[in-house]
């Protein structure tokens, strides 16, 4: 039965994989690896608050497998439950801490809790796949969200060669230049990262953030307009929008184009 449900898995057939493996668990309800492969095939539907039920079961079977502590962790992420996931992927991490994939999630939901913790998870991901750019790019910005710029913009400048990573690499390049203050070079990075992106809306907020400060106020509004038109709600651009129009240079402006026009 239990390979009857992988078949139908490989497949494709994802309820059909489900019902046979959920009567394998029935009849063996002490099969961890059933649970867990009902479990991967909830993930696939997408169905990631069953996730939970079937690994919280699988844990209590086998509590030092770290593998049902790092899948349950991903499940949490998946529900946007930042401290479960925290747990579990800490259990994950304690019970097999040589696993760079359980470092790595453990680095980004540290970070996403804002965690300084970040920073030696990153680390110590690097340290096991020292080859992957894509380590040093979250060591950087785990850097960066720490307030260590220039450790963060060493790693950033490193990796931003790297095709996959060289847009966010630029942006977080640029808003370092932007914190200290160097709004040229901050520009730079922005267009640097657009030019890897076209459609990187953090991208095009932070530029338009940046010209803004320069007091280029008709580019800002055009990086800022570019920035809401990709995201609606982004949050960047519509701050500095509202700064934008408040200032009263711009509405001195637009007082001139209404007498002009009248």
């Amino acid at each position: 039965m239990h390979q009857l449900g992988l078949v139908y898995k490989r497949l494709g057939q994802l309820d059909r994989a489900r019902k046979t493996l959920e009567k394998e668990a029935e009849e063996q309800p002490n099969s961890v690896s059933a649970l867990v492969e009902l479990a991967r095939v909830a993930y696939q539907q997408q169905d990631y608050r069953a996730v939970p039920g079937y690994l919280a079961h699988a844990r209590e079977l086998e509590p030092q497998n770290p593998d049902v502590h790092f899948f349950y962790g991903m499940a949490c992420v998946e529900l946007d439950l930042g401290r479960e996931a925290y747990n579990s992927l800490n259990q994950a991490v304690s019970l097999n801490p040589s696993n760079p994939y359980y470092n790595y999630a453990l680095g980004a939901v540290s970070l996403e809790l804002d965690l300084p913790e970040a920073i030696s998870r990153f680390q110590r991901y690097c340290e096991l796949r020292p080859h992957d750019p894509r380590g040093r790019f979250a060591l950087g910005v785990a850097y960066f969200y720490n307030h260590k710029l220039d450790l963060a913009r060493t790693e950033l400048e490193d990796v931003a060669k790297h095709p996959d990573i060289s847009a966010g690499a630029h942006y977080y390049l640029g808003r370092i230049a932007d914190q200290q203050d160097k709004l040229p070079e901050a520009e730079i990075e922005l267009k640097r990262a657009l030019e890897a992106k076209r459609n990187y809306a953090d991208a095009y907020a932070e530029l338009g953030h940046v010209r803004l400060k320069n007091k280029q106020y008709t580019l800002a509004e055009e990086a800022l307009q570019e920035a809401l038109g990709l995201d609606s709600e982004n949050y960047t651009a519509t701050l500095s929008l509202m700064i934008l129009i408040s200032a009263p240079t711009i509405r001195a402006q637009k007082m001139r184009r209404i007498v002009s026009k009248n």
